[in-house]
């Protein structure tokens, strides 16, 4: 398992493994599944159920026709309670409809991360009742793994639907086709659509910018609603005591997400944005006419035909909600879309050309990949490990130049201390000086 330096972290080949052989460690921020001692001989199990292993099961669930899989349906919309939506990350649909299924004894709890004050700022946890449920409400981009609730679980009689990302789901997913046994009990997966994840790193850098080294036993929570802004303006505050630390909006920390400077690298060469393996999928509403409603909505991928019942007699009392198009799903996500279609592809291109060994089988296209993208990296096969050389080409104040070096960053071409990066990219993109 080491050798996977890909690794989302997910937990699941720790899970299933027959004789306890994989840990998930931290390596410079993040998770990592990782080998304790020989393995059983042919076993192979770790590598059969990684859905970052190999890709291609993706397309038993519509993948090659359709980036956001099989729906059933899709809807948009949220929940009528304004107190549970405000509090929620987007329209409350989530955890609305956990909640619904728990009071119609369709589920038992429901496995969800929450927020923790300790080292690890997001853990998984099982939820079994509604009011636990309310304390996992918000969108956690942070990496959690979930072999240790998956592992306590096996061989209970009570009925779970789960929560997570896509590759968690997809693990999952090819787990339970490999042996009914495994996971029999998680009768729903709930997966939240997912561009990146941000290692354990990265809340500790805006405690750090921020003059607050030193503290301990805080909280952060990611998506934080303000109505004097519209839906896609949020906040990460960090929180300490009831006493906000650190304050950033979307934008203050947009270069940050838009170079990936913390994310987990598997998430580099992901493609399932859609968690096309779930039986259901929720997501921000990122259309026009949702912008104004600062409360937020949510829009649903169904594909399972029980939820689909389930969710209209849900929705009938409790949400507001709209029939939408796939069309408009997709157009929603555009910039996720084209980063799954196209951008991944360039980087395949690259970290191939430059050796870099990706221990998968995707199915991206390298044929998308545009010229441009080519263009930029003949352009400058030129020594770049240097930091004189990286002051030179940012004192030009071109921010596609900043483009071109952060991605040669994140394709692992240039290898400088990611602090300077960060300061240099900010003194371009903003224009001022930062610690």
């Amino acid at each position: 398992m080491d050798k996977y330096s890909f690794c989302s972290g997910c937990g699941v080949c720790a899970a299933v493994c027959p004789i306890n052989n994989i840990e998930i460690i931290k390596i410079n921020g993040s998770l990592k599944a990782s080998k304790i001692g020989n393995c059983l001989k042919g076993c192979n199990l770790c590598e059969k159920t990684c859905s970052l292993n190999d890709s291609s099961f993706l397309e038993d669930y519509g993948f090659k026709e359709k980036i956001m899989g099989k729906a059933l349906k899709c809807y948009a919309g949220h929940l009528i309670d304004d107190n549970s939506r405000i509090s929620s990350a987007s329209g409350g649909l989530t955890t609305g409809f956990i909640e619904y299924l728990m009071d119609e004894k369709i589920i038992d709890a429901v496995i969800c991360v929450k927020k923790n004050s300790g080292e690890n700022k997001y853990s998984f946890f099982i939820a079994d009742t509604v009011e636990k449920v309310r304390e996992s409400k918000g969108s956690s981009y942070y990496t959690v793994s979930a072999n240790e609730v998956l592992k306590r679980i096996e061989g209970d009689d009570k009925k779970y639907a789960l929560i997570g990302v896509p590759c968690l789901i997809g693990s999952i997913k090819k787990a339970k086709t490999l042996n009914n046994n495994f996971f029999k009990n998680i009768l729903y997966l709930f997966s939240l659509s997912c561009g990146q994840m941000m290692n354990h790193n990265y809340p500790n850098y805006l405690m750090y910018k921020d003059n607050y080294k030193n503290e301990v036993d805080w909280e952060i929570c990611f998506r934080c609603k303000n109505p004097k802004e519209t839906a896609n303006i949020f906040y990460t505050r960090i929180i300490k005591n009831n006493k906000i630390l650190v304050n950033k909006s979307c934008s203050d920390q947009y270069p940050i997400w838009k170079y990936y400077m913390f994310t987990q690298e598997s998430c580099l060469f992901c493609e399932d944005f859609f968690g096309i393996t779930a039986d259901i999928t929720l997501m921000d509403a990122w259309l026009p006419q949702y912008y104004s409603d600062w409360k937020g909505n949510n829009i649903v991928i169904i594909r399972n035909k029980d939820l689909l019942n389930q969710f209209e007699k849900f929705a009938k009392s409790k949400a507001y909600i709209k029939e939408i198009d796939e069309s408009d799903v997709i157009k929603s996500q555009s910039s996720r879309v084209n980063d799954k279609k196209n951008v991944l592809s360039g980087r395949l291109y690259l970290a191939k050309k430059n050796g870099i060994n990706i221990i998968r089988n995707t199915k991206a296209s390298e044929k998308s990949l545009t010229d441009n993208a080519v263009y930029i990296y003949e352009s400058f096969k030129c020594n770049v490990n240097s930091n004189i050389y990286i002051d030179n080409i940012l004192k030009q104040k071109k921010l596609y130049v900043s483009k071109i070096l952060l991605k040669f960053y994140e394709w692992k071409i240039i290898n400088l201390d990611k602090n300077y990066i960060i300061r240099k990219l900010y003194e371009s993109y903003y224009g001022r000086k930062t610690s």
